[in-house]
């Protein structure tokens, strides 16, 4: 196992493997993987799932106006690595605007309603009709930000012991732990 992480890793320096755990990375999305404890990182590796070329989320939701600062609805349809926009959901053919999320920079909720999406280029800010319908953009445009900036079938990380400042435990719930690592940047 440690020969296969130190290929993998490309990381000749792993000569021991202590423990492997399987685990959840909490980031902006949940992604299931596994931590490997070795003698000089831990490593987190997990696969990223396929792309799929179909609608992710859909659904109304206001935008304010770049010029005139007006809230007007529009249909939305969140699809592989784009938000897109349109005059309603009869007439998705013609987007009135896009967002490219592979330059994705943020995707913050904001206030009770609203949520803002930053890329290099531009800010977008959205209102939906409910704190649940907004925490749910969120979470989908997230999902798909990180999958378009995590190109490849898998997610690595390796981070070494000397860079590791300090860990932190909790039990947020009855049935689980949380460990959360903090490291030089």
């Amino acid at each position: 196992l440690a020969e296969k992480l130190a290929d993998v890793f490309a990381l000749p320096e792993i000569t021991e493997v202590v423990a492997e755990i399987p685990c959840w990375l909490m980031r902006s999305v949940l992604l299931q993987g596994y931590i490997f404890l070795t003698d000089a990182y831990l490593c987190f590796f997990a696969h990223m799932p396929a792309r799929e070329d179909h609608v992710l989320k859909s659904g109304t939701l206001y935008k304010k106006t770049q010029r005139t600062k007006r809230w007007l609805r529009h249909w939305f349809i969140l699809k592989n690595d784009v938000l897109s926009w349109y005059q309603s959901s009869a007439d998705p053919y013609f987007p009135h605007g896009v967002v490219d999320l592979r330059y994705a920079i943020a995707c913050e909720p904001q206030g009770e309603k609203n949520l803002r999406v930053r890329t290099s280029g531009k800010v977008v800010l959205l209102c939906a009709e409910s704190t649940h319908a907004r925490d749910e953009w969120v979470k989908a445009i997230r999902k798909v930000v990180f999958k378009a900036q995590n190109m490849g079938d898998s997610v690595k990380i390796a981070i070494p012991y000397s860079t590791i400042i300090d860990v932190d435990m909790a039990s947020p719930m009855d049935f689980t732990e949380t460990i959360e690592v903090k490291v030089l940047d």
